[in-house]
C-alpha cells in the first residue's frame, strides 16, 4: 500500500516539471511524452483508480488524475495530425465512478471533478449535474458532504459554470440535513 501510494505521489510531482519539448518549447513534463506513451499511462491511470480498494491510495491516484487533466484543460496539447488531444475517455470514468456501490469511488469521482471543472465540457453539463444532483442525496453522508464541499470549491474557479450549479446548492444539502437532524434529536 505504501509503494503504491508513494508511486502515485512520485508520479504526480514529476509530471508536472517542466522540461523542453522537441521543439524547445517549455512543457510540463507529461506533456513532453509522445502520444502512445500518454495514452498508456491515462489508462493505467483511470485502472489503479477503478481497481484500487484503499481511500489514501486511490485518493492520490485521483490527484494525479486531477493533475494530468488540468494540463490536457490549460495546455495546447496536440495529436499527432495537429488536432487538439482530450482525455475523452475521463468523463466516462468519472461518471462511472460516481455511480458506483463503493463509497471511496464515488468520493474520487467528485473530488476529480470539483478540482479540475475545465473538464466538464459544455455538451456534458447536465451529465455531471445529474451525477452531484445524485452524489448531494447520497445514503452514504461522508459523499453527500464530499460532494457539497467540492461544488463550493469548485465555485472559486473562473471555468467553473456556477450558473448551471446554482439550483443544486438551493437545494437541501447533506450539511443541512445533519444540521436539522441534530437539531430534532
Amino acid at each position: 500500500m505504501q509503494t503504491r501510494s508513494f508511486a502515485a505521489v512520485l508520479f504526480r510531482r514529476i509530471s508536472t516539471r517542466t522540461a523542453k519539448d522537441a521543439h524547445g518549447q517549455s512543457k510540463e513534463l507529461f506533456l513532453t511524452l509522445q502520444k502512445p506513451q500518454r495514452d498508456a499511462i491515462r489508462a493505467k491511470l483511470l485502472e489503479c483508480l477503478s481497481t484500487e480498494s484503499n481511500n489514501s491510495v486511490r485518493n492520490k491516484v485521483g490527484d494525479s488524475i486531477a493533475e494530468i487533466a488540468r494540463q490536457y484543460v490549460d495546455g495546447d496539447v496536440l495529436a499527432p495530425d495537429g488536432s487538439k488531444e482530450n482525455w475523452g475517455e475521463l468523463l466516462g470514468a468519472l461518471f462511472q465512478a460516481s455511480q458506483s456501490s463503493e463509497t471511496g469511488q464515488r468520493e474520487a469521482a467528485f473530488r476529480i471533478f470539483a478540482t479540475t471543472p475545465g473538464i466538464i465540457e459544455k455538451q456534458h453539463e447536465e451529465v455531471v449535474l445529474g451525477a452531484f444532483t445524485k452524489g448531494f442525496g447520497d445514503s452514504e453522508a461522508s459523499v453527500g458532504l464530499k460532494t457539497e464541499r467540492e461544488i463550493a470549491w469548485s465555485l472559486t474557479d473562473s471555468r467553473f459554470n456556477s450558473r448551471l450549479w446554482m439550483p443544486l446548492l438551493h437545494s437541501s444539502t447533506p450539511s443541512q440535513r445533519n444540521r436539522n437532524q441534530s437539531i430534532t434529536h
